[in-house]
């Protein structure tokens, strides 16, 4: 969000060359002018070093460091005063079926009621959103916004009270045959992430749909 908002403060006028040195060698360059004045670009910086960041030009432009790391599988907590559930109603699908995709979320933390909460459904390799039911959803009142983002679908919901779940479903086809993997999903409110939830879901195997062959007589 931070990077967000500097982001609209840059202008197209900028024109710069930046330099990330480590112990006066150069081990990064990058520079910024009207063309892609508005494109993250990223570097990733060795750990445990004093590095220098220089630029030279004219403008100015906003920079962030983040640290990244993992944590031991099982260590991290599946949810947080958030329930979530995602299903999909089929083991076993042929190429071009539609398949039915039910969620459920539940808020049970101790407010009343959560701000915006964000719901990142992913969707497995080998299908696609339909369309026409998502648009629905909105139409409906369910969920107020839905973006599609690679493979993942993002539902924007107003708010959730606690206890008492916001169920609704939309549908997904399959492309071609493929061994999907399990997708996880996450849901979090907006303005705390430590409220959160994962779900996990597995289709299973997507066939080719057989063809009818006629017979000449």
């Amino acid at each position: 969000r931070a990077m967000f908002l500097a982001a609209r403060k840059v202008r197209r006028d900028v024109n710069l060359d930046l330099t990330v040195l480590d112990s006066g060698q150069t081990i990064f360059t990058a520079h910024v002018d009207q063309t892609n004045f508005d494109l993250l670009q990223q570097f990733a910086l060795p750990a445990g070093k004093e590095l220098v960041l220089q630029a030279a030009g004219t403008g100015s432009v906003a920079y962030q460091i983040a640290n990244r790391f993992y944590l031991a599988a099982g260590t991290v907590p599946e949810q947080s005063d958030m329930e979530l559930d995602v299903t999909y109603a089929a083991d076993h699908v042929e190429t071009d079926q539609t398949v039915d995709v039910g969620v459920r979320i539940n808020y049970t933390g101790k407010k009343d009621k959560t701000g915006m909460v964000i719901l990142d459904v992913s969707v497995p390799t080998g299908f696609e959103a339909v369309s026409g039911s998502l648009d629905k959803l909105v139409s409906s009142g369910k969920v107020a916004r839905v973006e599609q983002a690679g493979r993942k679908i993002v539902f924007y919901i107003d708010a959730l009270t606690r206890n008492e779940p916001l169920v609704f479903g939309f549908q997904v086809r399959a492309l071609y045959p493929v061994r999907t993997d399990p997708a996880v999903s996450k849901a979090y409110e907006y303005y705390d992430a430590s409220v959160f939830a994962y779900g996990r879901t597995s289709v299973g195997k997507v066939i080719r749909r057989p063809r009818v062959q006629s017979r000449e007589r």
